[in-house]
């Protein structure tokens, strides 16, 4: 936690590059040499107690924000009477001299003095606490974690599932015949059974037949030179004379070449653990010594041996694994009770971790019938997260997580907390997670790499948070988001985690109204010591009446609101006014319909607002003064898809604009073109369509990054859109061109030219075509394509199974021909494939090898079409297919009905998803 200091002490010192340009450098010297203490100071002091290191950043945090809110304040009344004031984020980066002088006297006025001494006199009295804290504790060290009892449950193997698929990997790699290897790795989060199945191993009779001397050694809170001796002390059996690390390397370098050794190193956690394989492992590749080691890290598992790495990542357990687990467990008078829905209900409780499940059982002791059990796990499923916290197995289980959370970089654990904060359901969009950051500032650009962007930085983040078994990554699915990772996911006991801390740091305070018109009480937020800052609620069943726990003073400073209710609920007439949020940095509405109440007042005089968003909402008209807020940067508008959104022409205005989400459906009220001009920082725009807006708006956007543009058959427009992506080509491009007929050949020419334009990711186009050209003249970036219309006369897979990135493939009423072709090693990366209304096909080939990695197959409206084709049953990947409006004869032949009708069975037997429609 002395990290949080520094990053807290660092913010500031950011600012104070702002503040340094309005005021003399005299008047913030004496901050900065205070926040400069406070870095220095919080490298030297790792080992102390972390608790009272988390209330100074707090402190420190709040003196940040308090400053950063009086800087924008004096810029926002400067602007005011100066019409050519510049925006803050500009002012961040450029010199002193070009701060409006108006803005320099009122920094120098006495107010602006006062609060600089005020910020001064905070400092220092957290650094008087920060100094009498390390001289009462410094030579008392934070209690090392006692991994022996940690680990008790871990060295019972009778208690946990025998894995027998990974025993059966492992197992060949450690007898010592195998030369394949000399490190073997077991990857997975706490409680996974990482431990459990070293010990399996260990004690396998092979093994112990196999090896003269068994080595077990528990490296966490360990330094190097204490594991090499440990590993001597067992080999000699005695105690190890004071060695070097470079004699004890030697040693047991020795020991591995000339014995059978086999060694399991237990919870390695970094690369620099790792590093005591280099000193220790021989050289000659003749040993028949072998190495195991566990660890949370797949980084660290599949990198322990670079020659040949050998590992295996344990997962968290299905139903089938969570029920052969009960079965081991229980008493006997449920064993016959536990089978089917309530065992999976157990399984899913328990977020399928193992010591989750075993804990479980442990609690229900007192439990002696079937029914008691069954109305127990019915009890805790419906259960809100803050009753989940008082569950004895929950506890267990969040006492071994705790260990995954406190080794995280500071900057991993905000990353994490917020993520227990977004997840709603089932995932949490990457995307939304890196404008959150954006605009809460968790990243400076100080601290960026050079060359890295702040979306590189957070999907490095969740890439590492997901290499510590901590998060599910989904990647790029059908839509095209700005990140590489579509989703992500947090288990149960995960969220849980991620909440409990959000307490435990005071980061975010979450509301849940769940029980109607008063919150659930609120085990997530921090104690009355804390200021929040962050405020999350859920008003999915908020009745009339409800009352959100916040002060008018605890309003005040927050500056993340996020508001969700997935069930339309109606906007609380409570929080009619949003006034008292003076200092809102970001504002998230999610699923609340403003039909039947008007947006709450207070929005459009937030001017500090940097994020707002309506997303999935049902609001007619925005307000035209939201034109006010000038530090806007995300703006997202995707309302819900059937609402038509009213939107004034006043988005020019806001110059600072960097994410732009429109709606589906709006106009105007005047029924003009919506003015875009001036967005020079624009990076990210949607729902972008020529009949809106001037298609000549997008050349003066030189930061655009990505484009999702919907063009209705004008050929000047789109000529336009190919200019774009031709002089920026870093601009990511989605394009969809509706009525577009090519039958002259300049339309055909200008087809092609969006064809060849290489920021192109995705392509539907609707009209007539005919031909298509080869495929190299296709961008080799395209990810997903949709012909409507396009009366193709030849083959189009022959052509589209080329394209090497090719994702998505949807041909609606797009082919003429009777036969088509899915050649061996075409489609390499196709996931998804849709034949729609293709009325003249009547044979499909599918050659083995191709579409290795096709997961939905959709069939819809080809009548004539015989059969599937053969080759799908060597389509192993397929997971869904969906047949709907085909002939009576096709659909039987699929049915496993009759044997003799159905013939194709055995092409799909495989899929675990059939869906057969026969409207």
């Amino acid at each position: 936690m002395t990290e949080s200091v520094a990053f807290a002490a660092s913010q500031i010192l950011e600012l104070l590059d702002v503040g340094s340009r309005l005021q003399d450098n005299k008047e913030t010297s004496r901050i900065r040499e205070v926040l400069q203490l406070f870095e220095q100071r919080s490298q030297n002091h790792q080992n102390l107690n972390q608790e009272e290191f988390s209330k100074l950043a707090t402190e420190i945090r709040d003196v940040g924000y308090m400053f950063e809110n009086q800087v924008e304040a004096s810029i926002i009344k400067a602007g005011a009477t100066d019409p050519d004031q510049e925006d803050y984020s500009r002012r961040r980066s450029i010199a002193g001299k070009c701060v409006p002088t108006c803005l320099r006297r009122r920094w120098s006025s006495y107010a602006g003095k006062a609060a600089m001494l005020d910020i001064h006199q905070r400092l220092v009295s957290i650094g008087h606490k920060y100094r009498a804290y390390v001289e009462h504790y410094s030579s008392v060290l934070a209690p090392a974690e006692d991994l022996t009892s940690r680990n008790v449950a871990y060295r019972r193997p009778r208690e946990f599932l025998r894995r027998e698929k990974e025993m059966g990997v492992l197992l060949p790699y450690l007898l010592p015949g195998n030369d394949l290897c000399q490190v073997v790795s077991i990857s997975g989060v706490a409680g996974i059974g990482k431990t459990i199945l070293a010990q399996q191993l260990f004690e396998d009779p092979e093994l112990q037949y196999a090896y003269q001397i068994r080595i077990w050694v528990d490296v966490s809170k360990k330094s190097r030179t204490e594991i090499m001796e440990e590993i001597v002390k067992n080999v000699r059996g005695t105690s190890t004379k004071k060695m070097s690390q470079e004699e004890l390397g030697r040693e047991i370098s020795s020991y591995l070449e000339k014995c059978s050794i086999i060694t399991v190193l237990d919870e390695v956690s970094s690369m620099d653990d790792l590093e005591i394989l280099e000193i220790i492992l021989p050289r000659t590749s003749e040993v028949r010594s072998k190495i195991l080691i566990t660890t949370r890290s797949k980084q660290v598992a599949e990198v322990a041996h670079m020659t040949a790495p050998r590992c295996v990542h344990l997962s968290t357990l299905t139903h089938d694994e969570g029920y052969q687990l009960l079965l081991k467990n229980v008493p006997d008078f449920l064993v016959h009770g536990i089978q089917g829905e309530l065992g999976r209900k157990i399984v899913d409780f328990c977020g399928g971790l193992p010591m989750s499940i075993v804990s479980f059982i442990k609690s229900m002791a007192t439990k002696h019938t079937l029914e008691e059990w069954e109305e127990t796990v019915n009890q805790r499923l419906c259960s809100t997260f803050s009753d989940r916290l008082e569950f004895p197995e929950i506890q267990a289980s969040l006492e071994v997580l705790t260990s995954s959370y406190d080794e995280l970089p500071y900057i991993l654990k905000l990353c994490f907390l917020y993520m227990g904060v977004l997840q709603e359901y089932q995932h949490i969009e990457v995307e939304k997670l890196y404008l959150l950051w954006l605009a809460d500032k968790l990243i400076s650009s100080k601290r960026l790499q050079r060359g890295e962007r702040l979306v590189d930085a957070v999907q490095s983040c969740v890439t590492e948070l997901a290499d510590r078994n901590m998060v599910e990554l989904h990647h790029e699915g059908e839509a095209r988001t700005i990140t590489r990772f579509q989703y992500c996911q947090l288990n149960e006991l995960m969220r849980d985690l991620s909440l409990l801390k959000n307490k435990h740091e005071c980061f975010f305070k979450v509301v849940d109204f769940v029980r109607g018109s008063q919150p659930v009480p609120d085990s997530f937020s921090s104690s009355s010591e804390c200021r929040m800052h962050r405020v999350a609620i859920n008003f999915d069943e908020c009745e009339e009446g409800c009352v959100v726990p916040l002060t008018d003073d605890e309003k005040m400073h927050v500056r993340v609101l996020l508001c969700s209710a997935k069930k339309k609920q109606v906007w609380p007439r409570e929080l009619s006014s949003l006034a008292k949020f003076k200092y809102l940095r970001i504002l998230d509405f999610n699923g609340f319909n403003f039909d039947l109440t008007i947006l709450p007042y207070g929005v459009a005089a937030a001017v500090h607002l940097r994020y707002l968003s309506f997303r999935d909402c049902v609001l007619a008209e925005l307000p035209s003064s939201i034109g006010n807020l000038r530090f806007l940067i995300i703006l997202d508008l995707r309302v819900q898809y059937s609402t038509k959104m009213i939107i004034p022409n006043v988005l020019w205005k806001m110059r600072n604009l960097k994410h732009l989400y429109l709606p589906l459906l709006f106009e105007t009220s005047d029924a003009g073109k919506i003015r875009l001009d001036g967005l020079t920082e624009l990076e990210t725009i949607t729902n972008f369509n020529t009949w809106m807006f001037n298609v000549d708006d997008l050349l003066k956007m030189p930061k655009l990054q990505f484009l999702a543009a919907n063009v209705a058959g004008n050929l000047e427009d789109i000529e336009s859109i190919i200019k774009c992506m031709t002089m920026n080509s870093n601009v990511e491009t989605s394009l969809e061109i509706r009525d577009f007929d090519c039958y002259t050949e300049e339309r055909h020419s200008v087809f092609r030219k969006v064809l060849a334009c290489q920021p192109l990711r995705v392509l539907c186009m609707e009209g007539h075509l005919c031909r298509m050209p080869m495929h190299y003249k296709f961008s080799q970036n395209l990810t997903k394509i949709i012909f409507i219309g396009s009366e193709l006369i030849e083959d189009p897979m022959r052509t589209l199974e080329k394209l090497p990135k090719l994702r998505v493939l949807v041909l609606d009423d797009a082919f003429v021909g009777k036969e088509t072709v899915c050649s061996s090693s075409g489609f390499l990366e196709l996931k998804i494939l849709e034949l729609l209304n293709l009325h003249a096909l009547e044979k499909w080939t599918v050659e083995d090898g191709a579409m290795p990695k096709l997961s939905t197959l959709v069939l819809a409206n080809c009548r004539r079409l015989e059969m599937l084709p053969e080759g799908l049953q060597f389509v192993r990947g397929l997971q869904e297919l969906d047949v709907s409006r085909m002939s009576k004869d096709f659909q039987k032949r699929i049915r496993n009905v009759d044997p003799e009708m159905g013939r194709d069975t055995h092409k799909v037997q495989h899929v675990p998803s059939i869906v057969l429609d026969d409207k």
